[in-house]
């Protein structure tokens, strides 16, 4: 999980193992004490869920005859789909599950963070500190709370640091990886419908840089990568809104 962990002297070993272990220990600790808890509005994911669950009508029939704000409608489905599979699997314990796939996801966005930094030329201790500090901050609360906010969190990071590999090593990432990006963050619409704003933004910012560098053709590419997987799922939600 650790690259090139065995090259590590054994002091440096101690200090991962440590920082990994205090993180997995923080993590149940905060969610057995803490969580899971749903927070303002996000109990709607758990009113969309149940419903979910009970039929497929809400495929066909969003319930606007008998509500105003119906739950499947008025929420990105995706976070309430994650609920129900957990719910079909999990039945009571469904809440704690949910929290600790988001703990896992949150994990591996650290380990790979930390993968960044090391591949940066960031000595042990500050990569281990970036690692912590990642952490110990949005992870710290969010994966104890039944929020689309953890989930969007840890698949956005896993996706920009893969885009960023090749950037840390002075290479231009490949179309391959701006299309993860995009897809990812087409997924992530699914979950919390705001990428449909971001994801234009960073599309016109990468034409410009790569348009410049590598030509107008693979700056075009790889803006449609990033921004086309979004427009086509946001699109397509509409559809069936409609």
């Amino acid at each position: 999980m650790i690259s090139a962990f065995h090259k590590f002297t054994s002091a440096e070993k101690l200090l991962i193992l440590g920082a990994l272990i205090a993180t997995i220990l923080g993590k149940i600790l905060t969610v057995s004490v803490y969580g899971p808890l749903a927070m303002g509005d996000n109990g709607g994911y758990v009113d969309a869920a149940t419903e979910i669950l009970s039929s497929q009508d809400w495929i066909f029939d969003a319930g606007l005859s008998e509500t105003a704000i119906p739950p499947t409608l008025w929420r990105p489905i995706g976070y309430s789909l994650v609920i129900a599979a957990s719910k079909n699997f999990f039945a009571e314990n469904w809440a704690i599950s949910v929290c600790a796939l988001q703990s896992v996801l949150s994990f591996i966005a650290g380990v790979m963070l930390f993968n960044l930094c090391h591949r940066a030329n960031l000595n042990i201790l500050l990569s281990t500190l970036v690692f912590l500090f990642y952490q110990w901050s949005a992870p710290l609360s969010t994966d104890a709370l039944i929020m689309e906010d953890a989930l969007v969190g840890s698949i956005g990071m896993m996706a920009f640091i893969h885009l960023l590999g090749p950037v840390i090593d002075g290479r231009i990432p490949s179309f391959n990886r701006f299309l993860v990006v995009g897809l990812t963050a087409a997924i992530s619409f699914l979950i919390r419908d705001v990428y449909h704003f971001v994801m234009p933004v960073l599309a016109v910012a990468t034409f410009i840089i790569l348009g410049k560098i590598q030509g107008l053709r693979h700056g075009c590419f790889a803006a449609l990568a990033l921004a086309l997987p979004v427009f086509l799922i946001a699109n397509g939600v509409q559809a069936w809104n409609a």
